[in-house]
């Protein structure tokens, strides 16, 4: 749940913030692409750590449903890791 209203927030700062990017810049199109992939990142690692922290908050729901905490943090971990490698 916490990880699901983290990407819907994402979203929709995406959603506000790509257009008022591409009416106010001089370079639009590289400015709204920019923060588009930056966006991607802080989701990817806002994911992450979301995992990790709510792994150890809410340990009764974990042990029950260990393998979709497993999947968000291996599919996360995976493009934190690529992220880090040059």
């Amino acid at each position: 749940m916490v990880i699901g209203l983290w990407v819907v927030l994402m979203i929709i700062i995406d959603i506000i913030e790509i257009p008022h990017l591409a009416s106010t810049r001089a370079d639009n199109a590289e400015a709204s692409i920019d923060f588009f992939m930056a966006s991607i990142n802080r989701t990817m690692y806002g994911i992450f750590i979301l995992t990790l922290i709510t792994s150890f908050i809410f340990r009764a729901w974990t042990k029950r449903n260990w393998y979709i905490s497993l999947f968000f943090l291996v599919i996360s971990g995976f493009y934190v890791v690529a992220d880090f490698k040059p």
